[in-house]
């Protein structure tokens, strides 16, 4: 059942204009969870290229209520629109109305933790945390972890802005001026479990506890320290991705 709760579709705003489409398209993506093409059209309406709108906002409660009924899978689409709405860092022509839906994106916690646990491999519980970053408004964290999935994150120098990879895979980790392996700058020494604080210290405890000892080991070269292979500027905590300060703990 698609809670309705009275909206206005036809007032509210989607990717392409009015958002009349959109609650028969959940109606049709309750009923049959497997529709590719339904979804698809939800995407593309609700969560335009990471881009969101006022209808993505209002489409929450039905999409959380789909989500705690789907199947524990790494394709759980509700799931994962859910959260990619949530995680979204960009919000066209409405307000940022994310906090009113907190409750129903918390209930949806113990179904990205089910995700997780019925991960396949490291990529996919890599999309897992990214599902729960999403879910817990850790918008930043919620982009990164795609990329983590990969062994991989993108960035910049805060300080000469050139841009940045780095490689999390490689032994040892390292950062680069290249896109490209093998990398070419400096070692990137992993952080110390015992500093690593708040959201943060959650992810490294989830990865503990479905034992993905190489995601532990992604996360703590993303949150190591290093230098910037052309200024010579030290960085830290994944400030480079964003991930500075409070964003890191």
């Amino acid at each position: 059942m698609v809670p309705d709760n009275g909206i206005d579709w036809a007032a509210a705003q989607d990717a392409y204009g009015s958002a009349s489409a959109v609650p028969g398209l959940l109606r049709r993506a309750a009923a049959d969870p497997n529709n590719a093409e339904v979804w698809q059209d939800l995407w593309s309406r609700l969560c335009h290229q990471g881009t969101v709108y006022e209808a993505s906002f209002l489409a929450i409660p039905a999409l959380a209520a789909m989500s705690r009924s789907a199947a524990p899978t790494a394709h759980s689409q509700p799931l994962h629109l859910l959260a990619g709405i949530a995680g979204s860092t960009d919000v066209r022509g409405t307000a940022d109305t994310l906090a009113q839906y907190a409750a129903a994106l918390a209930s949806c916690l113990p179904a990205a933790e089910a995700y997780a646990a019925a991960a396949a491999d490291d990529a996919d519980f890599c999309y897992a945390l990214s599902v729960v970053a999403g879910l817990r408004g850790e918008r930043v964290w919620h982009e990164v972890l795609t990329f983590v999935a990969d062994g991989e994150a993108f960035g910049g120098c805060p300080v000469c802005g050139v841009d940045i990879c780095l490689f999390l895979d490689t032994n040892p980790a390292r950062v680069s001026l290249s896109w490209f392996p093998p990398p070419d700058g400096p070692e990137l020494v992993l952080a110390e479990p015992v500093t690593i604080e708040g959201f943060a210290q959650e992810l490294l405890e989830m990865a503990a506890r479905h034992s993905r000892y190489n995601i532990t080991r992604r996360l703590l070269a993303l949150l190591g320290d290093s230098q910037c292979p052309t200024c010579e500027e030290p960085f830290s905590r994944g400030s480079m991705l964003g991930l500075g300060g409070d964003d890191a703990q």
